[in-house]
């Protein structure tokens, strides 16, 4: 998936979710607004000329040496001279210079761009630990999830953005550590919710804001008002949402 692909499904998923013109000039804007916090696979430069690859963050000190895993071919195994072993430091030492560490490690995917370890995936942009998904953009460890941006620690979820430790969610926006949500924005720890909005701790319900059960006509009624607040100045006021801490 290159740039322009990635940056069609944004706004496509984001016209779907709030139905109305999509607020990003480009893919680079869109990461920056949406997944600004994400630990995404960043560029680094290949022991090949002209060649980079992408690598995953991790909590261990990286190797300073990069190979991609689609250029890597097996390393030779030499034998050992008889009579002529080598010290503890001589192998230490052929270790350290010739170590280089894989980058862009894809198997079996398709349409996978500034990625690494990316598994059984097609149609995947800046994004890692991807597992048996399709069309993820700026997102990391994903199970069976389809149509997903800016995301983080998910499973069997679709059409979302900003999806955070939740399993069975779809057509939703900022929905963390909950389960079976759909059609729902800024939820945390929900269970069985459809059509809520800015609720917490609340189990098989529908139609709620802000931890209040509304009526079905009057719930559409104030979702539309608070989605046309949130788009002003072109979603300058949601994103200024995200950017809070509501701990």
């Amino acid at each position: 998936m290159n740039k322009e692909e990635a940056l069609q499904l944004v706004n496509t998923i984001w016209s779907s979710l709030f139905n109305s013109s999509p607020p990003f000039h480009s893919l680079d804007e869109a990461k920056k607004l949406l997944a600004n916090s994400i630990p995404l696979p960043y560029p680094v430069p290949t022991q090949k000329e002209g060649e980079s690859g992408f690598i995953t963050p991790t909590y261990f000190v990286l190797p300073k040496k990069f190979i991609n895993f689609q250029t890597l071919k097996p390393s030779k195994v030499e034998s050992s001279v008889t009579g002529k072993l080598p010290s503890p430091q001589a192998i230490i030492q052929h270790w350290i210079q010739d170590y280089t560490y894989v980058s862009n490690k894809i198997i079996n995917s398709s349409n996978v761009q500034d990625s690494d370890n990316i598994y059984k995936s097609n149609n995947i942009y800046n994004s890692c630990y991807i597992f048996n998904s399709q069309n993820i953009i700026f997102s990391r460890q994903l199970g069976q999830c389809r149509n997903i941006i800016a995301s983080y620690n998910n499973e069997l979820s679709t059409n979302s953005i900003r999806l955070s430790d939740s399993v069975n969610c779809s057509n939703c926006f900022n929905v963390s550590w909950s389960n079976k949500v759909s059609n729902s924005f800024f939820i945390h720890n929900g269970y069985n919710l459809h059509e809520c909005m800015f609720s917490a701790h609340i189990y098989s319900k529908r139609y709620c804001i802000a931890n209040t059960q509304f009526k079905k006509e009057e719930y559409f009624y104030l979702k539309s008002q608070i989605l046309d607040y949130l788009m002003q100045d072109k979603g300058e006021i949601l994103f200024k949402l995200l950017a809070l801490s509501y701990t």
